[in-house]
């Protein structure tokens, strides 16, 4: 199934699978066409711009974090030309993520200047003496993927719309992390997390 996929325009062509039962395999062509070429143009945009760093990942509770080190999400931060520095860090297991300690993120993660941090998944976070230990905390260049969340119908866009269209999810992390690159653009899924006012997720 495309949830199951580790690359994201490999969930999106899942599309010309869906599009056999309605005989519409001609307009997924097309439309996963041109997904691959606004992933490539967004690509080109950050190509020639010094690397920023950057991880994501979210807690899990138990000072314990789900961070992604080579899955689809780390595959964001690569095409949007952010320097994952957990990558070398830490060992990959299968699925791309990896179960961290408190202790070991702030070994490897410290110093990562963007993090994505807000997530469907996210328990509370820890208290603020480990929080502000991180560079991405004390600058606020904080941003979560919960834009189109609604809690009260326990539903996520994350994990429906934005498979289909890596090429927004793509543009939102732009936006977020350089948004001098798209001026006038308004992001779809991702946004910025608020340590003040942490949004809620879904139950």
């Amino acid at each position: 199934f495309d949830w199951a996929e580790q690359d994201y325009l490999a969930r999106a062509e899942w599309v010309k699978f869906y599009a056999l039962f309605f005989n519409e395999e001609a307009k997924a062509n097309q439309v996963f066409h041109q997904i691959v070429n606004r992933v490539e143009e967004l690509k080109s945009m950050t190509a020639d711009l010094p690397k920023e760093s950057a991880i994501w990942g979210y807690y899990t509770a138990k000072s314990m974090w789900a961070m992604q080190i080579s899955s689809f999400q780390a595959q964001y931060m690569r095409d949007a030309n952010l320097e994952n520095i957990l990558l070398d860090q830490v060992e990959p297991n299968a699925n791309g993520s990896q179960s961290l300690s408190s202790e070991q993120l702030l070994t490897y993660g410290k110093d990562a200047t963007h993090w994505i941090i807000g997530d469907i998944h996210a328990s509370p976070l820890p208290k603020e003496t480990i929080m502000s230990s991180f560079t991405a905390w004390n600058s606020g260049k904080l941003y979560h993927n919960m834009e189109r969340v609604d809690p009260k119908s326990n539903s996520s866009d994350w994990y429906a719309t934005a498979i289909a269209r890596p090429d927004t999810v793509l543009a939102d992390l732009i936006k977020l992390v350089r948004p001098e690159l798209l001026p006038d653009y308004e992001a779809a899924f991702m946004g910025m997390y608020d340590k003040e006012r942490p949004l809620k997720a879904a139950s």
